[in-house]
């Protein structure tokens, strides 16, 4: 038996089966989405409960549906461990001071969107090291650049205002909602 979690939802990928027909649509050009019972990533997740299927012809991929927690900060994760790899982000003020800066970011996945993910991605690591990862490090090494080391610690609001809409619009772009982008503290500059 196959256990399903609560807050998750189980992306079936059969190995064995008729090849189905791609429904995923022709928007998603990121892997096959085929109706259960066929060879594919299937496009209805499961519930959480217990299932009796053969994990050597098919594979599970957990996805979680609750709000998620993110941290880039050193020392610091969440249960999940999703995030274990994750560390505090180093900037460089257009002024030429480093700093290093706690990050926070809540995503979402809805569970008719999990099956796109794990199409895309293979599992939500992936999603993690390939998008996640990057786009908020990058959106915040290029924002301190076009600021002093003053203004940036000054605009938190703003910054945090200016980088969660920045993020659900890359996000989205991914099937993932973007719920929110929280900035910790600022440390260790010189």
């Amino acid at each position: 038996m196959t256990e399903i979690p609560i807050g998750h939802v189980g992306v079936v990928i059969s190995y064995v089966g008729e090849d189905g027909v791609d429904i995923s649509g022709t928007e998603f050009k990121h892997g096959n989405i085929v109706e259960k019972g066929f060879k594919g990533v299937w496009n209805e997740p499961l519930g959480p409960g217990k299932y009796p299927l053969n994990t050597y012809v098919q594979k599970i991929e957990l996805v979680p549906t609750t709000n998620l927690v993110l941290n880039w900060a050193s020392a610091r994760s969440e249960s999940h461990q999703l995030d274990k790899n994750l560390s505090t982000i180093t900037v460089r003020s257009k002024d030429g001071f480093p700093f290093n800066l706690d990050v926070s970011q809540i995503i979402h996945i809805p569970n008719y969107e999990a099956p796109k993910v794990i199409a895309r991605f293979g599992n939500m690591n992936n999603l993690v090291s390939q998008v996640l990862e990057p786009t908020i490090g990058n959106y915040f090494r290029n924002s301190a650049q076009d600021s002093d080391v003053i203004s940036f610690l000054g605009s938190r609001a703003e910054r945090q205002d200016t980088a969660r809409k920045y993020i659900a619009e890359v996000l989205n772009q991914y099937n993932v909602n973007a719920v929110d982008t929280l900035i910790g503290y600022y440390r260790d500059w010189e």
